[in-house]
């Protein structure tokens, strides 16, 4: 072989070497950017994701339950394998998954009359579940007409009246039924019929109950007819009677139950709640066991309760024995209990606020409201629960109830610092500004509802006058104080979209009329308040509450723009789907 051949043959080799080192060094490039790839890749899309800058994005990528990169679609080009599903979402709008910071989510409902529009729709329904039940078995309905409300009722109604006793013999002949009246009207009618009178005692020569009045005939017989508030509020010993109807349900029930609510949260683009109340043992262990069994789709961050009409040393000794819900307390991303709630007692929709000035209550009487948790006990408990390291939530409505429980959050954090804490104040519908400044100094997180103007407005007005009932619920100054204010559903209506459009329209659901009108926010704050002040209430905002590479990937994908459409659109807008951990919890990418 000559030099020339020895050298043709050398570079061939040569050649054959590079090529073989580069496909290697591209192989091991590929292993090595195989965890770089992402599973889903929405793109093409209207992506709001509530970072620092409110910055708007074309793409995301995900990987299992955590977002990879947000961004530009060109630049999430590299996230792309084979593996990867992508899916074009044609300018549709992407928000991070909403966080309710006060939901009641759970609880086991009776017969919905949802949807009747006249007298004979309700008896078909009493009939109906009069023919599945066993004879002696009580019927319990909720009101007539669409929850959480019930506007307008019976004047919804064909006949403009609800069914009498006698019709609700006959559609129930061997059952006693109660119909209960919706909490806020302003003159609320609970109805029953004979055989439910008979076992409740109300009888023609039966005398009056307190704090309700028993509609009667000339010769004193029962309509079944009750006139009067049955609440949780209420006093009336007719409501405990009632409640001792409750049927008892199985575990399992209730955890199908839960199942439900949380679909329906879910189909509302709610991903995450935190539940105000405090919970006893027993509903905490239906979440538990849905955890378990795999079921939960909405993040679920729970308080304990606690017995405050014990003596203080009692209650502190009960704070004590919780040290296992101190800090972040017990539990996973999807499911935890941390902290405890205690009640003040007032409730403004009842006429119960506990504020400065007095004014008329539910029953006639001149007071300033209702407090069923004493100052010296109330800072009792703050400065037990942050000895322990125990979160504390108080629920207060009136502007007096509010200043009375910063005032006891103040004694305390002159001793033991709270402000890192982060306690929280419920409710909190009439804060005065010297409230909203103690609140920011304290590190206190306030949640409120402006679902509360749509359903309580005219209960606002009837008791604490129109220029109070335009101060309720001042999220533009709570946000001008600085203060983290997060956006809560309570009552309902649970859906996210009207509850965006809420917290910027600020409506009388009653009257159409618009309450407090310079306390509107902008659409942008309408958002953040909805994602990641929610998120930091969980103190979650370093996994969740906006759309951000490492975070959880909870998100809601929406038919429109939520940041450019007609105001009243936004709550019309539809969820067409809804992502948990970057699965699929409502709706279908498929059919986008």
């Amino acid at each position: 072989m000559n030099s020339s051949e020895r050298q043709a043959r050398w570079g061939l080799g040569f050649v054959r070497h590079c090529f073989l080192a580069v496909l290697l060094a591209c192989s091991h490039l590929a292993a090595a950017d195989e965890g770089d790839l992402a599973d889903l890749l929405l793109f093409n899309g209207n992506i709001i994701t509530v970072d620092d800058q409110f910055s708007v994005a074309e793409a995301i990528a995900i990987k299992g339950d955590r977002i990879m990169a947000v961004g530009r679609h060109d630049e999430l080009q590299r996230h792309i394998g084979t593996g990867t599903l992508q899916v074009d979402l044609e300018g549709r709008t992407v928000t991070p998954g909403f966080i309710d910071g006060h939901a009641h989510l759970f609880g086991m409902n009776d017969v919905p009359l949802t949807g009747v529009r006249s007298v004979q729709d309700i008896l078909d329904v009493v009939t109906a579940e009069a023919a599945r039940s066993e004879p002696g078995e009580w019927l319990i309905f909720e009101p007539p007409g669409e929850p959480p409300y019930y506007f307008h009722m019976p004047d919804r109604l064909k006949e403009k009246r609800f069914p009498t006793r006698a019709e609700l013999d006959a559609a129930a002949p061997h059952n006693p039924v109660f119909i209960k009246s919706s909490d806020f009207h302003e003159r609320p009618t609970s109805l029953f019929n004979s055989l439910a009178l008979e076992r409740l005692g109300i009888t023609r020569d039966s005398g009056p109950i307190e704090y309700v009045e028993v509609g009667r005939e000339q010769d004193g017989t029962p309509t079944g007819e009750v006139f009067g508030n049955l609440s949780y509020f209420s006093p009336s010993p007719l409501k405990y009677r009632l409640w001792s109807l409750a049927r008892k349900y199985t575990l399992d029930e209730q955890v199908e139950e839960l199942r439900r609510d949380m679909a329906e949260y879910n189909a509302g683009g709610v991903t995450a709640i935190y539940e105000g109340h405090g919970m006893p043992d027993d509903t905490i262990e239906v979440y538990r066991e849905l955890h378990e069994r795999g079921g939960l789709t909405v993040r679920s961050y729970l308080l304990k309760t606690i017995d405050t009409s014990a003596p203080v040393e009692a209650i502190e000794e009960q704070i004590a024995g919780m040290q296992e819900f101190a800090g972040l307390g017990l539990g996973d991303d999807m499911f935890r209990v941390a902290g405890v709630a205690v009640v003040m007692g007032d409730n403004v929709g009842f006429g119960a606020g506990l504020m400065h000035e007095p004014y008329t209550g539910l029953y006639g009487e001149e007071w300033t409201g209702l407090q069923l948790l004493e100052d010296e006990k109330l800072e009792a408990i703050a400065r037990a629960a942050a000895r322990h390291d125990i979160r504390l939530n108080v629920q207060a409505s009136g502007s007096l109830a509010i200043e009375k429980v910063l005032a006891a959050f103040d004694a305390v954090n002159r001793d033991i610092p709270i402000t890192e804490k982060r306690f929280v104040i419920e409710h909190c519908q009439f804060p005065s500004e010297q409230a909203m400044k103690d609140a920011a100094r304290l590190g206190v997180v306030p949640t409120t509802v402006t679902n509360f103007l749509w359903g309580q407005g005219n209960s606002y007005i009837r008791f604490y006058g129109r220029e109070r009932a335009n101060q309720a619920v001042p999220l533009r100054s709570w946000l001008e104080h600085g203060v983290p204010v997060v956006q809560s559903t309570d009552y309902g209506p649970n859906d996210a979209m009207f509850t965006l459009w809420q917290s910027i329209a600020r409506k009388n659901g009653w009257t159409g009329e618009t309450l407090g009108e310079t306390e509107s926010i902008s659409r942008e704050d309408a958002i953040r308040i909805y994602t990641i002040n929610g998120a930091r209430l969980a103190f979650g905002e370093d996994k969740i509450g906006s759309l951000e590479a490492g975070k959880l990937a909870d998100l809601v994908i929406l038919d429109r723009d939520i940041l450019t459409v007609p105001l009243d659109e936004i709550r019309e807008t539809r969820v067409l789907a809804t992502m948990v951990g970057g699965k699929l919890v409502h709706g279908s990418l498929e059919s986008l």
